[in-house]
């Protein structure tokens, strides 16, 4: 079990390494938006603590409705979008943006499926060319009107059968769903990995042991032994939060 942190800031990425942390998920759209000064010193720190940005979430801005661009405009920007998160070690990207794949008035939620399944069958000739996977997210109704459940989205990689799609669950927004975490039973092939945090969104620190101990047991009793992302709310002082939650979380110690 491998056990990760978002940032794409160059101090924070030598705060978890400093804590144990294996890799970092970064945001997608920040990434590609840095100057090349800033891109530059986030690729040197990867390299000198080995802690590389395994991932990215926060794929699309909210300014980019996915279900009103054309299959070419979506191309062109994930094939663009892959440059820089490669040089920094990339092996998988999350697709969650809220309020990029929102549902527009006036389509229907199975025309919405219909189109995000042909883009995902697209986007994984692309990915299998770049070598990485797509993960689909599922966000809680309150943040996305569409693709709620990790059930929908195990629905969604089946019906686009490609093993570069595939799915993660986030505890906050399955437990928000009122899904009970035991579906991840029901994901085969298709689990790449999971976000974990405390059940407010917090990041969990010290006080918080008896929820985070809860989840560590279910996923050991389930036999996961894949990614695990901390992402979670800092409530005061990050580097101190992340240094409680390595503490506490007995991942470590599996």
């Amino acid at each position: 079990m491998r056990m990760g942190g978002c940032t794409q800031v160059p101090e924070e990425v030598r705060w978890y390494k400093k804590y144990g942390y294996d890799f970092i998920e970064a945001d997608f759209t920040v990434v590609n938006s840095m100057s090349e000064a800033a891109f530059e010193e986030l690729l040197s720190v990867t390299k000198e603590t080995g802690v590389m940005v395994e991932g990215t979430n926060c794929f699309a801005p909210p300014t980019m409705r996915v279900f009103e661009c054309s299959f070419e405009e979506l191309d062109e920007y994930f094939e663009r979008g892959l440059v820089r998160p490669k040089r920094l070690g990339l092996e998988y990207i999350v697709i969650g943006s809220g309020q990029a794949r929102r549902i527009p008035d006036g389509m229907s939620y199975e025309a919405a499926t219909e189109k995000f399944i042909t883009m995902l069958s697209r986007y994984s000739k692309i990915a299998e060319k770049n070598n990485v996977d797509i993960v689909l997210e599922p966000l809680f109704k309150k943040a996305c009107n569409f693709l709620n459940t990790f059930r929908e989205a195990v629905a969604i990689c089946e019906q686009v059968n490609h093993p570069r799609v595939g799915c993660l669950m986030d505890f906050f927004h399955s437990y928000q769903e009122n899904e009970p975490f035991s579906v991840l039973s029901e994901a085969g092939p298709h689990l790449k990995h999971i976000h974990i945090s405390a059940l407010d969104r917090r990041i969990p620190v010290d006080g918080d042991e008896a929820e985070t101990k809860m989840m560590a047991d279910f996923l050991k009793e389930i036999g996961y032994n894949g990614r695990v992302l901390l992402e979670g709310d800092m409530k005061e002082d990050l580097e101190k939060e992340v240094a409680q939650f390595s503490k506490q979380f007995c991942f470590f110690e599996y």
